[in-house]
């Protein structure tokens, strides 16, 4: 009797079990239950970037050949995190530019957390105390990002990311425009990275711009700069000498916003 009482608590324990296994996780959030660690990792179906409203809106990752759109890059890491929890995952971008494949993935504790996360980018790589170096752009810029949003246990989320610094871009003509050898902008020369919030660090000085040109035959000077207040008659130097401003041109930087300055060359 023992025997067959044993086997029959065994059976009922074995239907239970895959009772529970069928659950699908609507039917788990429901119920309001605790997950085991490691079974049900944060869905993250894509990403976008966002631009605030803006005359110039800059939204890029990686410089597009039009310099007015957004572009992820394969391989490009980011990190996630539930606010609720220490934990930290990374997440890449899949080499078709938009899908996100999970390098180490953050878990559901639980169904009826709040879901809130923030995700972050930086490049070039935060050091160890969150330090991100501006101050020589000549060979890419630099970029911060955040996300924050809040995820659905048993859906996919996508992540929002918004630029956390400023951009300036300066465009030369006249004829002595072609002689030009440098152009810097006077900022922080480098900030601190927390989860994606910006903090200007290091000294003020002169930060070393990016020449290109882009596909509609645009050539400019480019740099990513902590946001805040400006001097306009301390702000661009060209080849070594400062350059002056028109006045209206916006004395504060605000973050996910590009501001041109457009300069005329000319031998006196």
């Amino acid at each position: 009797m023992k025997t067959r009482h044993w086997k029959g608590i065994q059976a009922w324990a074995m239907v239970a079990a895959i009772l529970l296994s069928a659950c699908s996780q609507d039917e788990l959030a429901e119920q309001g239950m605790a997950l085991s660690d490691g079974e049900y990792p944060l869905q993250i179906g894509g990403v976008s970037i966002t631009a605030e409203a803006s005359e110039q809106p800059w939204t890029r990752v990686a410089e597009s050949t039009s310099g007015q759109s957004s572009v992820w890059q394969a391989d490009d890491e980011f990190q996630v995190k539930f606010n609720d929890y220490d934990e930290i995952g990374t997440y890449l971008i899949a080499d078709d530019g938009t899908t996100v494949e999970a390098v180490t993935p953050i878990f559901w504790k639980n169904t009826t957390q709040s879901g809130a996360i923030t995700a972050w980018y930086t490049s070039p790589a935060a050091s160890a105390d969150g330090t991100i170096d501006l101050s020589d752009q000549t060979d890419g810029l630099a970029y911060v990002l955040q996300a924050k949003t809040t995820a659905t246990f048993g859906s996919t989320t996508t992540l929002p990311f918004i630029h956390q610094l400023a951009k300036v871009r300066v465009v030369l003509s006249g004829t002595q425009a072609a002689q030009v050898q440098s152009v810097e902008v006077h900022g922080n020369t480098s900030c601190t990275n927390n989860q994606g919030t910006v903090t200007g660090s290091g000294t003020q000085d002169w930060l070393k711009m990016k020449h290109t040109t882009y596909d509609d035959g645009t050539e400019c000077w480019e740099a990513n700069v902590v946001p805040g207040n400006i001097t306009l008659t301390d702000f661009i130097r060209i080849s070594g000498q400062t350059a002056t401003i028109n006045d209206g041109f916006p004395t504060t930087l605000e973050a996910a916003k590009m501001y041109t300055i457009n300069l005329t060359l000319n031998t006196k």
